[in-house]
């Protein structure tokens, strides 16, 4: 029983001494674990995705394709108007 004891106190320290550690990392850049947690989604759950854009952008895939959504939905003269280089 000595040892049940001893584990369980170890498992409940790890678990406060993560739960710390997780905060302070989010605390410090909480945009970022953000990115991450959308792109880790988008990869998960979209097929659509190239692979060459996985490596490309990083854990800034989500960013990218909710842009091109977003552009894909604008009408064409809006695109041209905020992206100049896009009128070819």
């Amino acid at each position: 029983m000595d040892t049940e004891t001893k584990a369980d106190k170890k498992r409940e320290y790890m678990r406060t001494y993560m739960k710390q550690y997780k905060a302070k990392k989010y605390a410090e850049d909480a945009e970022a674990i953000r990115r991450a947690n959308r792109t880790r989604y988008a990869k998960k759950t979209r097929d659509d995705i190239d692979a060459n854009d996985r490596q490309r952008y990083g854990n800034h895939l989500a960013d990218v394709i909710a842009i091109r959504d977003l552009i894909a939905r604008l009408p064409h003269q809006y695109v041209v108007e905020l992206f100049p280089q896009a009128e070819n």
